[in-house]
C-alpha cells in the first residue's frame, strides 16, 4: 500500500520536474529573439545548473547503489559482532510467493529485548526458502540479532538471515542511471544547438529547463528526505530510541492535534511527565501521525509506557503508538 502511494505520488512530481517545464519553455519560447542575458548571469545559471544535476547524480548513487552495499557490510558485520536476543513471533504473513526460488516473502512481527533489556514489538519482511518448515508461525520462537552500533541499519536481523545481490534490481537500477545520465547531457546539447544562436550559453536564465528540470527535481529530492521518508518510514531518531532507550512510567499531562495532517490523518502531540534513572522528574512531549481510526483509540490521560535517551531525557517515544495497527 505504502509503496503503491509512494510510486503514484514520485511519477506525479516526475511529471511537474520533467516534461511539464520543457513543455511550457517551447510553448512560450519565441526562436526570432536572440540570447539576452550578460555573461555574468548566464554564467551563474550555468554553474548553478551543473552544480544541481551533479548532486542529483550522486544521491541517485548513493541512495540506490552505494547504500546497497554497505547495508550488505553492515549486515555481515552484524553476523560477527551482533547481539543474541530471543524473539517471539506475534504475526505472521505471507506476502508473495516465488515459484522459481519456492520461497514466501514472508512479513512478520517480533517481540524481543533491546539493548537495555526492555521488551520492544518490530516486524520485518525477508524471503523464507524453507517455507515448508513452518518456522515463523506466530507463537514461535526465532534468534535475531541487534545491530551492536545504534547509528546504524539494519538494526537488527534474523540470525538464520542470508543475504544477495539482487542482480535484476542492480541492473534495473544501472540502466535508470544510464538513461539519467544521457537525459542530462541531452537536455544541454539539445537547447544548446537550439537556442545559443552563436551566443554560447547566454540563453540560460533560472526558469530555463537546464536550470528549473534539476531544480524542480532537487525540491523533489528534499520533500522525500525531510518529509515523506520521516512520515512514512518513521524518523531515524525513534527507531533509534526504540532499540536502546530506556524505560519508565509517565503521567500524560495533555493530547492535542497540532494541526498539521498528512493524507487527512492527523499528528497528535503528547506532553507526558516522568522520573528518570537519577530521580529527576522530566517532561517531554512526543509527536506522531495517528490514522483518524486510532483517534479515539489513543490514551488521553493516565500513565503511559515510554522508551527515552538517558543522555537527553526530552527525547522520547511512545513504542505503543510505533507500530501500526
Amino acid at each position: 500500500m505504502k509503496q503503491g502511494m509512494i510510486l503514484f505520488w514520485l511519477l506525479y512530481m516526475l511529471f511537474f520536474c520533467i516534461p511539464f517545464p520543457i513543455g511550457l519553455h517551447l510553448a512560450i519560447y519565441d526562436d526570432s529573439r536572440l540570447p539576452s542575458n550578460s555573461v555574468l548571469w548566464s554564467s551563474v545559471f550555468l554553474s548553478l545548473s551543473v552544480v544541481i544535476w551533479i548532486y542529483l547524480l550522486s544521491f541517485y548513487i548513493n541512495q540506490f547503489l552505494i547504500k546497497n552495499v554497505r547495508t550488505k557490510q553492515e549486515i555481515s558485520r552484524i553476523f560477527q559482532s551482533g547481539i543474541r536476543r530471543r524473539a517471539v513471533v506475534t504475526e505472521s504473513a505471507v506476502v508473495k510467493y516465488d515459484d522459481k526460488r519456492e520461497s514466501n516473502l514472508m512479513r512478520i512481527k517480533l517481540q524481543f529485548e533491546n539493548r537495555n533489556g526492555v521488551s520492544i514489538s518490530d516486524e520485518q519482511f525477508f524471503w523464507d526458502t524453507r517455507p515448508y518448515e513452518y518456522r515463523f508461525e506466530q507463537g514461535k520462537e526465532v534468534s535475531v540479532l541487534l545491530n551492536d552500533n545504534p547509528d546504524k541499519e539494519p538494526y537488527f536481523i534474523m540470525e538464520e538471515q542470508r543475504t544477495q545481490y539482487n542482480t535484476s534490481g542492480i541492473l534495473i537500477r544501472v540502466a535508470i542511471l544510464i538513461l539519467f545520465i544521457a537525459y542530462i547531457a541531452g537536455l544541454y546539447i539539445y537547447f544548446y544547438h537550439r537556442e545559443s544562436k552563436g551566443y554560447g550559453w547566454h540563453f540560460v536564465s533560472f526558469t530555463h529547463p537546464v536550470v528549473m528540470t534539476g531544480f524542480s527535481m532537487l525540491v523533489l529530492v528534499f520533500l522525500y528526505k525531510r518529509l515523506v521518508k520521516k512520515f512514512i518510514f518513521g524518523k531515524k531518531g525513534d527507531r533509534n530510541l526504540l532499540y536502546s532507550g530506556a524505560q519508565a512510567v509517565a503521567r500524560i499531562n495533555q493530547v492535542r492535534q497540532t494541526g498539521l495532517t498528512v493524507n487527512d490523518q492527523p499528528e497528535v502531540r503528547f506532553e507526558v511527565s516522568f522520573t528518570d534513572t537519577k530521580g529527576q522528574l522530566r517532561h517531554a512531549a512526543y509527536k506522531k501521525i495517528i490514522s483518524l481510526i486510532d483517534l479515539p483509540l489513543i490514551p488521553r490521560s493516565g500513565e503511559i509506557n515510554i522508551l527515552y535517551d538517558t543522555d537527553k531525557p526530552e527525547n522520547i517515544i511512545i513504542p505503543d503508538l510505533l507500530a501500526e495497527r
